[in-house]
């Protein structure tokens, strides 16, 4: 094994709890088996199923797991896209001798991660193309040319079971992840199930999960908009502010990703309308989120 292997294989977990926040669990579950597979200790690469509600980390997750292991973002595949039985022809290619998404995505990728997202929302012939793609792991297209994934790591996720999760915290951990995976096996074929190797819970993020999601996109906001020299800081008030408009335990980190942008996008724009510069520390006055330039 190299020196870069060894590098790669230990900072892949801190790699992705660096960008996944409050799923402690199910990051140990992706990281153990992406680290498997760069140690060559798998026949084939990792088929793993991320469940949960929308905006808890799931896709950043694949997001992450891929740069971690290749250094670039995945093939990505928005399975709801493919609801109608006329996607087997958008993903195989037809018998004129087109080439199907598929064949495109990964024709010349051979060591790329495949993501299909919201798998539960395409045509049950597609979940029957999805069998083959995870075991055993090749596929002909309609135009006859052989599809090896078996060298091909694939993450898929799925919102299914959202409610059972949201809904029924008070279960324990394992007493919830079975609860899930009760209600996932009426929508999925146990066949399918059985091909992952990993099925992985994401749990609804909580206050103070939320807490830290909210620093991290509050960073890169603040630091996209200093590159467009609007130069703001923040403080614990503002954060408080921020918090109070953007927690949302059922829907995770989007609606602070909102709230975020809006609230700041106002006090820039009011600062700007002022004849301000638009940069300086971001407190609350007068039940307000508002701009106070560094020289007051």
């Amino acid at each position: 094994m190299t020196t870069e292997q060894i590098t790669r294989i230990r900072s892949l977990p801190d790699q992705l709890t660096r960008r996944v926040l409050g799923q402690e669990a199910a990051l140990a579950t992706v990281s153990a088996l992406g680290r498997h597979w760069l140690a060559g200790v798998l026949e084939k690469a990792p088929r793993i199923l991320l469940l949960g509600p929308t905006r808890v980390g799931k896709t950043e997750c694949a997001l992450a797991l891929s740069e971690a292991l290749y250094g670039e973002p995945p093939l990505r595949i928005d399975m709801s896209e493919h609801q109608r039985q006329e996607a087997l022809d958008v993903l195989l290619g037809n018998r004129s001798g087109d080439p199907g998404l598929l064949q495109q995505t990964l024709s010349g990728s051979p060591s790329r991660l495949l993501l299909l997202d919201e798998i539960e929302k395409a045509h049950p012939r597609v979940l029957d193309l999805l069998l083959q793609m995870l075991e055993p792991g090749h596929l002909t297209t309609s135009g006859g040319v052989r599809l090896n994934l078996t060298t091909t790591p694939i993450l898929c996720t799925s919102n299914l079971a959202t409610a059972a999760v949201t809904d029924v915290r008070q279960l324990s951990a394992q007493a919830l992840e079975d609860h899930v995976l009760e209600q996932v096996r009426r929508e999925l074929r146990p066949e399918t199930l059985n091909r992952f190797d990993a099925i992985v819970l994401f749990q609804p993020l909580d206050l103070a999960a939320q807490e830290k999601v909210l620093r991290l996109q509050l960073d890169q906001f603040l630091t996209w908009l200093a590159a467009r020299n609007i130069r703001i800081t923040s403080s614990p008030e503002a954060e408080r502010y921020l918090m109070l408009r953007g927690f949302d335990s059922r829907r995770g980190a989007r609606p602070l990703r909102r709230a975020i942008r809006f609230h700041i996008g106002e006090v820039i724009v009011e600062a700007l309308l002022r004849g301000d510069p638009g940069s300086g520390q971001l407190v609350v006055e007068h039940q307000k989120l508002s701009l106070r330039r560094d020289s007051e």
